[in-house]
């Protein structure tokens, strides 16, 4: 009784575990091994869904197994089982392809085991063998993947890099470096840091102390490297965080693109651009001396010689109020005072080409008494109503400072005269800390955009490299109310 119990639940257990295996979504095969044959003693149903064959088309050898293996596959599969036989090995797996019911190419992965008898015969050859299709569809895309972008790594001339999250170690720098840095590309990945021992001694701390803020988001850095040849070139680096889904940065990667040519020409255009500013300022030096010096020549010279003139005429004219009346004296007297009229307007004339070429007050009083003096001349001759702001204990700017503080509000009250159709203008300077600010805002239509971007407006242009020649800047902008706000910052460097 307890025997047919023990029978009927062995059975049972059996029965399950056919069930379970039917069931599963690999298949389980079970060969006898017989020289050219094969034959097929076991196999679960789960075959046809696979493949599309019943277990009965392999059980009754209406289809065979080496029959349905992929042409390709089937010379290399018998050579690798027939000396993995002979050399007694008891496991082992392979992947390979089969060809469906429905002509569909699988990728399987068998996994066999060899069954020996007491003697130590192999007589079956037990397999599992499941799908991997998808896993091989997977495997080529990312082989695809991989040429392609090893093709364009190869292909660009700059350096693509990939890292560790940290950026300690190297995991792939492209060709490009070899090129450029003149190191082997394997040298990168044989120790940690060994990318910064290209770095330029001199760049070595700035390089190293960034390399941290890498990971915190995008992380760019201008170096140089020294190659083993002494030459030196300029890097711009840029780099950023590849991150998993729940953030976590995984990869760093980067390009690294020489930029030796463009600095060298950033070098030489800062160059030039110095020595024009340097020229420039000889120029403006010289000219303020030779307006100086002319207008000092015209207001001694010319004036007192006018003086001279209007006072010889003085004399005439009262020397003809003293002679006895005649028509002929009448006529000489009365071109006398036409004469003196005159000398006055020419006087007139001469004080006011002097001020326009070197104003005195500036000379004498100092910017800020030139300022005011220049609004009432300007508003007396434009009609612009003007308004000044400027402190009374104005420190004393070197005479570069002030002179060009000067000509810029001079070259502003123009621009206003001319083109803003304004009725008043604002005139205010500030010290701000050790720059002296110089602010001149009209009620005008405004400049126009066109205007700020012409590289020719050479007033406009004149004003910036006036500043700039002293460290200081120029920023003209549209109010957004109405008319231009002007503002001027020069360093104060005090006499």
């Amino acid at each position: 009784m307890n025997i047919n119990l023990q029978l009927d639940a062995a059975a049972e257990r059996q029965k399950s575990l056919g069930r379970l295996v039917d069931n599963s979504p690999v298949i389980v095969f079970l060969w006898r091994i017989e020289p050219g044959q094969w034959p097929v003693e076991v196999v679960s149903a789960s075959v046809q869904g696979l493949l599309g064959y019943t277990a009965e088309d392999f059980m009754s050898a209406r289809v065979s197994w080496p029959g349905i293996t992929h042409p390709k596959d089937v010379p290399r599969l018998e050579q690798e089982v027939g000396n993995l036989l002979a050399a007694g090995r008891d496991e082992w797996s392979q992947q390979y392809r089969l060809v469906a019911k429905d002509g569909r190419t699988v990728w399987v992965e068998d996994r066999d085991r060899v069954v020996r008898d007491a003697a130590g015969k192999a007589t079956h050859i037990q397999a599992i063998i499941m799908d991997i299709t998808g896993y091989k569809r997977v495997e080529e895309q990312l082989r695809e993947s991989e040429a392609r972008f090893k093709d364009l790594a190869e292909t660009i001339r700059d350096v693509f890099w990939i890292s560790t999250p940290t950026i300690d170690r190297m995991l792939f720098v492209s060709p490009a470096y070899e090129t450029i840095w003149g190191r082997t590309c394997e040298s990168l990945y044989q120790r940690p840091l060994s990318f910064a021992e290209a770095v330029h001694p001199e760049d070595q701390a700035r390089f190293m102390a960034a390399v941290p803020l890498h990971a915190k988001g995008k992380w760019e850095i201008e170096y140089r490297i020294l190659r083993p040849d002494g030459a030196v070139r300029w890097i711009l680096d840029r780099g950023f965080p590849i991150r998993d889904d729940q953030g976590t940065v995984v990869r760093m990667c980067g390009i690294a693109k020489d930029i030796t040519e463009r600095k060298r020409a950033e070098e030489e255009l800062r160059g030039s651009r110095e020595a024009l500013r340097a020229l420039f300022t000889r120029l403006e030096l010289a000219r303020e001396e030779e307006r100086t010096r002319v207008a000092r020549d015209i207001h001694d010279d010319l004036g007192q010689n006018l003086t001279a003139i209007k006072m010889d005429l003085r004399w005439i004219e009262r020397a003809l109020e003293k002679a006895a009346a005649s028509p002929g004296l009448d006529a000489v007297k009365a071109r006398a005072i036409s004469a003196i009229e005159v000398a006055d307007a020419m006087t007139a004339v001469v004080q006011e080409l002097a001020t326009q070429l070197r104003p005195g007050v500036l000379d004498k009083l100092g910017l800020g008494p030139a300022i005011r003096f220049e609004l009432r001349r300007f508003q007396a001759h434009s009609g612009i109503k003007c308004g000044a702001s400027v402190p009374e204990a104005l420190p004393s700017p070197a005479p570069a400072v002030a002179t060009a503080l000067f000509r810029i509000l001079q070259e502003c009250l123009t621009n206003v005269a001319r083109h803003s159709g304004a009725t008043r203008t604002s005139v205010r300077l500030d010290v701000r800390g050790n720059d002296l600010l110089l602010r001149v805002h009209d009620n005008g239509s405004g400049i126009a955009a066109e205007a700020l971007d012409r590289p020719l407006s050479l007033g406009l242009l004149g004003m910036k490299e006036r500043a700039a020649v002293l460290d200081g800047e120029v920023t003209i902008r549209r109010n957004r109310n109405r008319g231009t706000v002007v503002t001027v910052r020069i360093p104060n460097h005090e006499t």
